[in-house]
């Protein structure tokens, strides 16, 4: 991507997968000690909460003040005078929380904040690139609510269509509500319709753990004031039907993976929606030991815990989770503490679809992770993450991005003709349909496609005369993360 830092740290035969070894990139993104981009000035202080969608990028960071960046230039910097025309600076960046929440996959991004003067009033805007629009105000007239303000605003959201989303204090009912594009979704005081067993109750208490995608579903924690009126439950509503699913609830029974005992989900911490409107929620078990009470359920179940071996030789178990983020493919990114490791330094780790992918204290150049947090995955596999750099003392966002070999589209580690015989089965599928795990090695031509196209330069680069070499990375040029359009790498070239 264009606006990461040209220094790239390769991390090879140090992230495990089974019996493969396989590579990831680790590019810094910004970092405390980089100059901050105009028209702000002097050196970022630190940068943290990735907020990405489709290959885009949006993060907070620090300077003399805050300031919030998107796709390499700063959207605006505490300080700034409302650009729509308020008189009043504006105020520290709205609490980001590492999502997909806030950026569309064509790069514009919901930035929010408070006004330093008046009432004080919480606004949001669109960054279009170039400026900030306003889109809500404290005090301003809601679209689809007739009679009502927006109030105190929260878990705001962007759908790719441009939509704005967020959880806001109707005035002057004071009910809280969720909001898509002015229509209210969801009302505390309401009845609940749909839910399942919550189904006729009314919303009670208040609404968290809020994330949206860019279809405009949404993902909540709600309650109702039925029997068990204490329950609290993960709840969905997509944006093609705009009916209100019951994901899972406080109470519900589940399979620990470290044991055959049942169990039951005792309380929720974070959620996580892709794009395609798959989920995974982060909850605490009720009857587990405390170093195994951590879990991530998702539609297949409980699919992640604390007290199972950490893996890739550290001799530890998994402990605390920090941080859960899910993509379109199904591909789970999850930070964890690693308990009881055999070198001592090994405090915690990067895990995708339960292999750990990159620990704390590896010396990497001129760093040393020496504290993992919030990590995200968006749909073209690229995971950002926070980081404290040990031998600099600086924190920041790092990307991890897969390699992989342009053409080797069975993932075997080698190119030959296997390779566009394999494509021509995903893409003419017989009885079963061969399944790429990683579209950017079969978008072999790179035009953001996959097609027989692809079949076609594979052979051509193997027995053309001349032979057609394949765009980088390829197998002359060695593995490598995608220069061009990536559609996503779920699995990297086994040899890479």
């Amino acid at each position: 991507m264009s606006f990461f830092r040209s220094l790239q740290l390769v991390v090879v035969g140090l992230i495990l997968c089974s019996s493969t070894v396989q590579a990831y990139e680790i590019t810094p993104v910004l970092v405390s000690g980089d100059p901050v981009p105009a028209p702000a000035t002097g050196m970022v202080g630190f940068a943290a909460a990735p907020v990405a969608r489709g290959g885009n990028l949006m993060l907070t960071g620090s300077t003399v003040g805050a300031f919030v960046w998107v796709n390499g230039a700063i959207a605006y910097q505490q300080g700034d005078f409302d650009p729509s025309g308020s008189g009043f600076q504006l105020g520290f960046p709205a609490t980001l929380e590492p999502s997909t929440s806030r950026i569309t996959s064509t790069g514009e991004a919901l930035v929010a904040t408070t006004l330093l003067g008046g009432n004080f009033d919480r606004v949001a805007y669109i960054w279009d690139g170039s400026g900030l629009t306003l889109v809500a105000r404290t005090g301003n007239p809601i679209p689809g609510a007739s009679g009502q303000a927006y109030g105190d605003m929260s878990f705001f959201g962007l759908t790719d269509s441009g939509t704005f989303c967020c959880k806001t204090v109707l005035q002057p009912l004071g009910d809280t509500a969720l909001l898509r594009g002015g229509t209210i979704l969801q009302q505390v005081g309401t009845t609940i319709v749909g839910g399942g067993s919550f189904d006729s109750q009314i919303w009670t208490n208040d609404f968290d753990l809020v994330e949206w995608n860019g279809a405009g579903d949404v993902v909540f924690l709600g309650q109702g004031n039925g029997a068990a009126s204490t329950d609290e439950a993960i709840f969905r509503v997509l944006n093609s039907t705009n009916s209100l699913e019951l994901l899972v609830g406080e109470g519900d029974s589940v399979t620990p993976l470290t044991g055959p005992n049942p169990d039951s989900v005792n309380s929720f911490e974070c959620t996580s929606i892709a794009s395609t409107g798959d989920w995974a929620v982060f909850v605490k078990l009720a009857s587990q030991p405390a170093a195994s009470s951590d879990a991530i359920v998702t539609a297949a179940g409980l699919v992640f815990q604390a007290g199972l071996p950490a893996g890739s030789g550290t001799g530890g178990t998994i402990g605390a989770i920090d941080s859960c983020s899910i993509n379109a493919v199904g591909d789970l990114v999850v930070i964890a503490s690693i308990e009881n490791a055999t070198d001592p330094d090994i405090t915690q780790g990067l895990f995708l679809n339960g292999t750990l992918i990159l620990r704390n204290s590896l010396f990497l150049v001129a760093n040393q992770f020496v504290a993992l947090s919030n990590a995200i995955i968006d749909d073209t596999g690229t995971i950002y993450f926070e980081a404290f750099n040990g031998v600099t003392g600086g924190q920041g966002v790092y990307s991890l991005t897969p390699e992989f070999i342009r053409g080797d589209t069975n993932g075997d580690g080698s190119n030959n003709v296997a390779d566009a015989v394999y494509l021509l089965g995903n893409l003419f599928p017989g009885v079963n349909q061969n399944e790429l795990h990683c579209l950017d090695a079969a978008d072999a031509n790179n035009d953001c496609s996959i097609n027989i196209a692809d079949a076609v330069i594979i052979l051509n680069s193997l027995f053309g005369s001349p032979a057609v070499p394949l765009p980088v990375p390829n197998p002359t040029t060695g593995c490598g993360p995608d220069t061009g359009c990536s559609l996503g790498c779920a699995v990297p070239t086994p040899s890479c």
